[in-house]
């Protein structure tokens, strides 16, 4: 036994739900979630352009792609806007950088500033290329608290899920040609951390930072001092999003994926009337709920009865009393997967069968260990299921790159957030600038690579809307099984 795969069985089963639970769904520690953009729901897999599962097929507007597993712009995709070498906004371009590809840019976000010592011309001989860029690589960083708590289950995710596709994109000609390296950073769990690997970034010539998931503050502290230092950041799970922000932008943001929930309810589950929710009361959970409540207000759904349950909770079984004498018939979970746990075990102790759904807490790991509590919910998440075509997709490709020891639906889901970032390095187009990769960013629209990411940014738009993945208890082999594609309502 490999001493990664040693690692994964002995640690903590509690402590590898609540960090799979992340990967899934979002952060539980958190400061302060806020949304700051309009939902336009409806979107499904309908109108998006070339993904990982359509190799080289361009978007709607956009050109062909060359043909790797990342290639083809979304819809509306096409060059990324600016040309190489241009001024950065509000002043002009940065002087040559150091060796290690050191942002010296003046004005703006300092961010387009010259190439690293042997970069070379960009392949258009319009001038120095961004920082990060090579005429034969492109350069990203991968954050995660890859030496804290869970170190070694983020490492066994991040190695078999984004290092697939970071392999596969690779052995299949790069992105326009140029070989993606990504920097595993470390944020060590901590809100010190966060701030160092923002600074180990700043000095590691990197073109796009993605903030894979942090504990303990650190990706917002990271996410914070990237975007004080013009650093264009691709978030995925943040626990907090500051309005303030402008080169931040969240791709799962708490409220975004609760929303759904609601018409899921009134439409897919039946329920008109009588609805009760629960929410852990930690930061993040709280904002997911208010997001429900507040769409579910938006729909005239009746919310008759909500109650609030502490993280690690030990009994649940006065909540519950309460909730059934409320008479509520459906309850929607907006809690931890060790809550989840212990509210379906004392719901069966008082002979209380609503319909239960929710999200964050529907992870295979869950109905793996204890599937008769789970029979026949039907829940939402936002990353599809073993029984889809994209799973069979992902394994053949964790398969033929070496990483097919660990083969899941969570390992999945770190693929499709490798598809994503390829996407927007796609969209940056063949001469890709710093002050053009915002705009790559927001090229993507209504984007759906059938695997982890179903969302939509926009023009203007820093906190994507979110899609989510209708699923039910469960398949043969005790996984969650996909009843439908990701949707923004149902």
């Amino acid at each position: 036994m490999s001493a990664r795969l040693h690692a994964r069985v002995t640690l903590p089963l509690a402590g590898r739900r609540r960090v799979l639970s992340v990967i899934g769904g979002a952060a539980t520690l958190a400061l302060v979630a806020c949304s700051v953009s309009t939902p336009r729901h409806g979107f499904t897999a309908a109108g998006r352009g070339g993904t990982g599962l359509q190799a080289g097929a361009p978007g709607a507007g956009g050109g062909a792609g060359p043909g790797s597993d990342a290639a083809g712009p979304g819809v509306g995709g096409g060059a990324g806007a600016g040309t190489v070498g241009a001024a950065t906004a509000g002043g002009a371009g940065g002087a040559p950088g150091a060796a290690a590809g050191v942002r010296t840019g003046s004005g703006g976000s300092g961010r387009t500033g010259g190439p690293a010592a042997g970069a070379g011309a960009s392949p258009s001989g319009g001038g120095a290329p961004a920082v990060g860029v090579t005429k034969d690589a492109i350069t990203i960083s991968a954050i995660a608290g890859f030496s804290g708590n869970y170190g070694a289950i983020l490492t066994e995710i991040y190695d078999n899920g984004f290092g697939t596709w970071l392999d596969d994109v690779n052995a299949h000609g790069g992105i326009y040609g140029r070989k993606v390296v990504a920097k595993k950073v470390d944020n060590h769990d901590t809100v010190e951390g966060g701030v160092s690997a923002c600074k180990e970034i700043q000095g590691n010539g990197s073109y796009l930072a993605v903030s894979i998931v942090g504990f303990g503050g650190a990706d917002v502290s990271a996410a914070d001092c990237l975007d004080r230092a013009g650093i264009t950041t691709l978030g995925l799970n943040l626990s907090a999003f500051s309005p303030g922000w402008r080169h931040v932008f969240s791709a799962g943001d708490a409220t975004k994926q609760t929303r759904p929930l609601a018409s899921y309810i009134r439409n897919v589950i039946g329920d008109h009337g009588k609805i009760a929710v629960f929410h852990t009361d930690d930061p993040l959970n709280t904002a997911a709920r208010g997001g429900l409540v507040a769409e579910m207000q938006r729909l005239g759904m009746n919310l008759v009865h909500e109650e609030t349950v502490a993280p690690n909770q030990g009994s649940f079984v006065a909540e519950l009393s309460r909730t059934r004498d409320s008479g509520a018939t459906t309850v929607a979970l907006v809690v931890n997967t060790n809550e989840v746990l212990g509210i379906l075990r004392d719901a069966k102790t008082i002979a209380y069968q609503p319909n239960w759904t929710g999200t964050y807490w529907d992870i295979d790991e869950n109905t793996a260990a204890a599937r008769t509590l789970f029979e026949g919910i039907r829940a939402l998440r936002n990353y599809s299921s073993t029984n889809s075509p994209a799973f069979a997709t992902y394994a053949s490709k964790a398969k033929a790159t070496g990483h097919g020891n660990v083969v899941n639906s969570t390992n999945m889901a770190l693929y499709g957030i490798g598809l994503l970032t390829g996407q927007v390095l796609q969209n940056a187009g063949p001469n890709p600038t710093a002050d053009g990769l915002p705009g790559a960013i927001e090229k993507v629209v209504n984007y759906n690579n059938q695997v982890t990411m179903a969302l939509s940014f926009g023009p203007g738009v820093r906190v994507a809307d979110v899609g989510m993945w209708p699923i039910q208890c469960c398949n043969p082999d005790n996984t969650w099984q996909g009843i439908g594609d990701a949707k923004t309502a149902f």
